[in-house]
Parts: structure tokens; sequence; C-alpha cells
């Protein structure tokens, strides 16, 4: 009887630890990044929208928390601004939606291409926009379980769009645009 009820643990552990988790807080922030510039002191980051929660049994997801947390980790680490603001009283806005997070189902290389809107506003008028498309590739040498690698290939994808979306604005901020005259020169990034 104890045998069984061993087989029964262990089979149940494996069985666990295969499944599905969502792309971590930790893999996706951006922390080899440093602005040239700082845009401003405090920004207000409204929470995210598009991403999903990850079932077990299911594949990896990007969940709007786990995005919303990295990139404010990243953007404060990347010198862009001091401070996240906890009140839409400030000056910089930034929303950011999850459009698409395309992956593959099955195989020994995973490329996952996510698609992330981004819209900063200061002084509530629009002043950049737009979609980002990267990708992150995850193979057998990263991690031998697959729903381990589709996690892992996610967060690459998302840590490589926020990277992305840092080049955008640090060229936007080496202009040295008058902000006071913002609007169609800068949704041109």
């Amino acid at each position: 009887m104890k045998l069984k009820h061993l087989v029964l643990i262990v089979f149940v552990s494996v069985f666990l630890s295969r499944c599905a988790s969502g792309a971590t807080i930790e893999g996706m922030t951006v922390k080899d990044y440093k602005s040239e510039k700082r845009i401003g002191d405090k920004i207000f980051i409204k929470p995210v929208i598009g991403g999903e929660e990850t079932s077990p049994f299911g594949i990896s997801k990007i969940s709007n928390k786990n995005f919303e947390e990295a990139f404010k980790k990243s953007i404060l680490d990347s010198n862009f601004f001091s401070k996240i603001s906890s009140t839409t009283d400030d000056d910089w806005i930034i929303e950011m939606s999850i459009v698409s997070v395309d992956k593959p189902k099955f195989g020994f290389v995973f490329t996952v291409k996510s698609v992330i809107n981004y819209k900063l506003y200061y002084k509530n008028k629009l002043v950049f926009s737009k979609n980002i498309n990267q990708t992150g590739r995850a193979t057998f040498s990263d991690a031998q379980v697959g729903v381990k690698r589709v996690r892992i290939a996610n967060e690459f994808s998302a840590k490589n769009n926020i990277k992305s979306l840092f080049e955008s604005l640090n060229e936007m901020a080496l202009d040295n645009v008058d902000l006071n005259s913002v609007g169609t020169k800068l949704n041109s990034y």
C-alpha cells in the first residue's frame, strides 16, 4: 500500500513540474539598458491590457500584471524617469496594450513574437505611439521541458519588446524636442 502512495506522489510531482507557468517579472525585466538622457522626473503607468493568465494545463502566457511590473522595474533601471507616479496628475503617462503573442505549440526551438502598443502622453497630449514587434527564442539548451521553453521564449520576447521601446524613447529624448510643441514630430517614431 505504501508503495502505491509513493508511486502516486512521484507521478503527481513529475506531472505538476511540467505544468505551464506564466512569463515571470524577473524574466521580462530589462536590466542592461541605460538611456543617454532623462525624459522626465515621474511617469504614471496605466494598467496594462491585452495580456492573459496562464492555465497550469495550458501554454505559457504573458499576464497584464507581470508585464506591468516588469515594465516598471525596467523603466526605473533605464534612467528615463526617476520615479513611478501613483496619480495621473503628473506630466508623463504611458499606456500599454499587449496586442498579440504568437507562439508555437511544439518543437525543440520556440520562437515567440509579441506585438505591444505603447502610447506616451505629455500633459495629456499624445507624443509617441507605436506598435512594437519583437521575438524571443528559447532552445533545448535553455530548458529541456517544452512548457518551460515556451515561458522563456515569452520572457525574451517581452524583454526585447521593452528594450526596443527604450531605443525609440532614447531617440526621442536625444532629439531635444521642445515639449511645448509636441505632437506630430514625436508620433513618427
